[in-house]
């Protein structure tokens, strides 16, 4: 991995991240809202520019004398990799600067075996920048997602049993021997939480609560389109709201996997959950009331906790399945008066594929480019 990437200032990683919210935005509009003089304005856009980052997207159509041309990211001036290890697979895609996906694989490793990963991770980076004919140079980085809590260093983790032989492991020491050193750790559903703000529903809501429906059960919380991290690094981990009794009645997919074995129903991982009109589904919908109870109390606690404009249900879970999960949701708040209060949207995560892999990815673009993690 080159770590020859275009030198972004601190400067003009704002401005980058204000085209990246508003495509569009003109050198007027940008000037307004970041309060910087107008020279110094045209000079960072004219950098970007020529640094191929951002290009203009249509004719100028506002300002007085010169008019100043809307501005939007370009797709090509950089991509990232973003690496996903679940309990059963992991998954690397490719990402263009937008954080729209160019290529997507499932490594053949097994997701426990660190080396083997790391070797196929770098292995399968090198084929897809050949095979995309991308420049190194712009190369952004590797964003690796992680579930468990984060321990004491900030790329270690207290991983699930699946992932035991990544517990405590220093992350990105780990990959930067094969792959460089723009490399880049964090909890899974956080990653999950990024890629729905950039690519999903978190465009519309830029405050909202992101619910991560894995082997296990995590969140992130965006507000106002920033991730927050907590001051352990730990926000967002739901599974803490249950106590020992109430944990395998949580709306985790282990307790899923449990639950159809237990009725007949043999799978054999996350990805061979039924769908809706297969055998199965029937299982399924029965397991969703049954942890009904325990969703009803985290969307209550979320609720009232962030006051977020949507719950977004995503994670590991298919479409049919974060659907069923969010039409669950809903709830009735009322003040104690019985007057109706308003309250979050309940919705299906709007990114395909693994959303913790593609905000990986994006993670990557974020730190080396705007110098910012959320």
């Amino acid at each position: 991995m080159s770590s020859n990437l275009i030198s972004v200032s601190k400067s003009q990683g704002l401005v980058l991240d204000m085209i990246r919210r508003q495509p569009g935005t003109t050198r007027t509009r940008l000037q307004n809202q970041l309060g910087l003089p107008q020279q110094s304005l045209h000079r960072l856009t004219t950098q970007l520019e020529e640094q191929g980052l951002i290009r203009q997207s249509g004719p100028a159509t506002e300002g007085r004398g010169k008019p100043t041309p809307p501005f939007q990211l370009n797709p090509a001036g950089a991509f990232a990799f973003g690496l996903s290890i679940n309990a059963a697979s992991a998954e690397l895609v490719l990402t263009d600067l937008t954080g729209a996906v160019l290529a997507e694989e499932t490594l053949r490793s097994d997701p426990d075996d660190p080396p083997a990963v790391i070797a196929e991770t770098a292995r399968l980076s090198a084929m897809l920048i050949s095979r995309q004919r991308l420049d190194p140079a712009r190369h952004a980085g590797l964003g690796v997602a992680m579930q468990g809590f984060r321990a004491a260093g900030q790329d270690q983790f207290r991983t699930i049993v699946q992932l035991d032989r990544w517990y405590d492991m220093p992350i990105r020491a780990a990959f930067a021997q094969a792959l460089g050193p723009l490399v880049y750790a964090e909890n899974s559903a956080k990653l999950g939480a990024i890629a729905e703000a950039w690519t999903g529903h978190g465009q519309r809501f830029p405050t909202f609560a992101y619910v991560s429906l894995n082997y296990g059960l995590g969140g992130g919380f965006m507000v106002e389109g920033n991730l927050s991290f907590g001051a352990h690094w730990n926000a967002g981990e739901l599974t803490t709201l249950f106590n020992l009794d109430q944990k395998p009645h949580r709306p985790a997919l282990g307790n899923l996997l449990r639950y159809l074995r237990e009725h007949g129903h043999e799978v054999a991982s996350i990805k061979a959950i039924p769908r809706r009109g297969t055998p199965g589904w029937d299982l399924v919908e029965a397991w969703v009331e049954e942890v009904h109870p325990a969703l009803h109390q985290l969307t209550r606690a979320l609720w009232g906790i962030l006051d977020p404009a949507a719950i977004i249900i995503g994670g590991e879970a298919h479409d049919d399945l974060r659907s069923l999960i969010a039409a669950h949701c809903p709830f009735e708040i009322r003040d104690r008066l019985g007057n109706p209060m308003r309250g979050p949207l309940c919705l299906p995560g709007a990114v395909r594929g693994d959303p913790s892999a593609c905000g990986a990815a994006i993670f990557a673009i974020r730190n080396t480019l705007y110098g910012t993690q959320g």
